[in-house]
């Protein structure tokens, strides 16, 4: 996939697991960051971007929100499979 994905998803799992140990400082940020598509890429319709912000939004526990963006990162790349299995555990 497109570079920068596998950054923001391990970021997001990283977080994912600070929360779990109680750890939230620095958590909400990385979750804001993935929503906010990147300013290098003026192009905020890419399957990895949209991707991204659902994880973000997954963060921030709105699912309704991941729902889409995890939708319209199928619908741009249809056999994007880490945006299956992440629409999949909502």
């Amino acid at each position: 996939r497109e570079g920068g994905q596998g950054q923001g998803e391990q970021r997001y799992f990283q977080a994912l697991a600070r929360q779990k140990l109680g750890q939230n400082d620095g958590n909400e940020a990385v979750f804001n960051e993935l929503v906010a598509p990147p300013v290098t890429n003026p192009s905020a319709n890419t399957a990895a971007v949209r991707y991204s912000a659902g994880l973000g939004y997954a963060g921030k526990d709105d699912k309704d929100k991941a729902r889409k963006e995890f939708n319209a990162a199928l619908a741009i790349a249809p056999d994007f499979l880490s945006a299956q299995i992440a629409l999949n555990q909502l």
